[in-house]
């Protein structure tokens, strides 16, 4: 027999700020992605699935050792969605786990769910995850499940406002044989003691928590935060969903690399999520025709069996007539659409032509590179073109609009008084990164590194070192 430490190969990971140790057996992780999409697997309709996540509390973190379902009745839709009489399973289960022999020694860690198109966590989540899981200690798995790539574990934990944050994702490898083993525990075999090794040297305190802050003001990634900070963000999010829910058809988005354009549409998905608006969000621009209704197919979870194009375009008319009958509308968003061929932006212009007397049944966003724009005013796309009901161009930030970002971001964070980074700072800040959101970040997070760096440095007394930080970065050259 197998034992356990060969078998199970735990995993681990290390969240930082709040620290938190996560650990789980690769094979409770494999029987997690294996039920996820198990539905589409076998050809029948996928509804998203979801449930508790049971396990034991460590010395500085959890480990996660079984977990539990719960019954959707998908009142909502697919998605892992839970009306009042879900809630009422969901209790259910955390209320009997006690008195089940096999988690009886156990407690809720957290819980999970499927997800088909992105590990979007919207505020139904949020709400779920106040109200269940409060606890500093409980966390989130959101499993993103493919037909052609193994299924991906999104990880939430709390940040130190309360409030879920994206960690980290990791790809759950399948079982090797497919059996979970018989005798499996969490502890390993007793061996010989290893020999002892010296203990890591602490981390240093981030920048931003020697400055005070609550938070990282200017996090490396972009993420949909920043769009509620930035005025013309906001504000495009705004127009393209006034745009569907007045059903104005095709609608055009357009930026340059960095300019935060992603941001926008996953802002964008975050509120079609909350007002329960079905929508299929491509990433990739399809080579083919037929792989375009492919992926639309897939991501909408339609039961097409063919994938052709006469039989998905039917039921995306019945589906966009039932959304259309409650009050509602279906949505198609296509990001990176540079590359899309001619034959793909014509059905595309097809879909937008879905209408009854109501107006328009399907609303399309299409988003991409000012180049995308050129294009489609050339005489091959001149109908397509003329279809576009909205246009919104994302420029970079100006001198002014960015100093409004930066305080914005810094405020949020707690700072404790304005003007941390100086009139002076941002005016070279503003050269150096020419307006791009990602190069703001990385200089303004270089700024706070070198403002907080010695021993003792606080908000309060950091200001003397100001005039020597701002010649240490007007003395950088320029990326290229």
């Amino acid at each position: 027999m197998t034992s356990p430490s060969s078998t199970i190969d735990p995993a681990e990971w290390r969240i930082e700020t709040p620290s938190l140790v996560i650990g789980a057996p690769a094979y409770l992780l494999a029987e997690l992605g294996e039920s996820v999409g198990a539905d589409r697997a076998a050809g029948r309709e996928h509804r998203e699935t979801g449930g508790v996540l049971f396990g034991r509390r460590t010395g500085d973190g959890v480990r996660i050792e079984a977990y539990r379902s719960v019954t959707c009745e998908h009142s909502e839709g697919p998605g892992f969605r839970l009306s009042v009489r879900d809630q009422e399973s969901l209790e259910q289960v955390l209320d009997s786990a006690s008195q089940e022999e096999a988690i009886a020694d156990l407690e809720p860690v957290g819980w999970y769910r499927s997800e088909h198109r992105d590990m979007f966590f919207c505020e139904h989540d949020q709400s779920l995850y106040q109200k269940y899981f409060p606890f500093p200690w409980q966390l989130v798995l959101i499993l993103r499940w493919s037909k052609t790539e193994p299924v991906q574990a999104g990880i939430y934990t709390r940040d130190l406002n309360g409030r879920a944050k994206f960690r980290c994702s990791v790809v759950i490898q399948p079982q090797m044989g497919g059996q979970r083993p018989a005798e499996a525990v969490w502890e390993q075999e007793p061996q010989a003691p290893a020999p002892a090794l010296p203990a890591p040297p602490n981390e240093p305190e981030p920048a931003w928590a020697r400055l005070g802050l609550n938070h990282d003001p200017f996090p490396p990634r972009l993420d949909t935060s920043f769009v509620r900070v930035s005025t013309q963000h906001r504000e495009a999010v705004a127009e393209l969903y006034y745009g569907v829910k007045k059903r104005a058809g095709l609608m055009l988005l357009t930026a340059e690399p960095g300019c935060g354009r992603r941001e926008v549409l996953e802002s964008l998905g975050d509120l079609f999520n909350q007002q329960h608006i079905e929508f299929a969000f491509l990433l990739e621009a399809p080579k083919t025709l037929e792989r375009f209704y492919e992926l639309v197919s897939y991501d909408l979870a339609l039961s097409s069996v063919s994938g052709s194009k006469v039989e998905v375009l039917s039921q995306l008319t019945e589906l966009a007539t039932r959304q259309n009958a409650a009050q509602s509308t279906l949505v198609l968003v296509l990001d990176d659409a540079d590359p899309l061929t001619a034959e793909v932006l014509v059905d595309v212009c097809l879909l937008d032509n879905m209408h009854n007397r109501h107006g328009k049944l399907m609303q399309v966003v299409l988003a991409g590179s000012p180049e995308l724009e050129e294009r489609l005013a050339g005489p091959e796309l001149k109908e397509l073109n003329l279809l576009i009901s909205h246009r919104q161009r994302l420029h970079r930030m100006d001198e002014v609009e960015m100093g409004e970002y930066v305080e914005g971001r810094m405020q949020r964070a707690g700072a404790p008084k304005e003007g941390m980074i100086p009139g002076a700072q941002l005016a070279v800040i503003a050269a150096k990164s020419k307006g791009l959101p990602l190069e703001v970040h990385r200089l303004c997070a270089e700024f706070l590194e070198a403002l907080a760096a010695g021993t003792g440095v606080s908000a309060s007394d950091s200001t003397l070192r100001l005039q020597s930080v701002l010649d240490q970065l007007r003395q950088k050259p320029e990326a290229e």
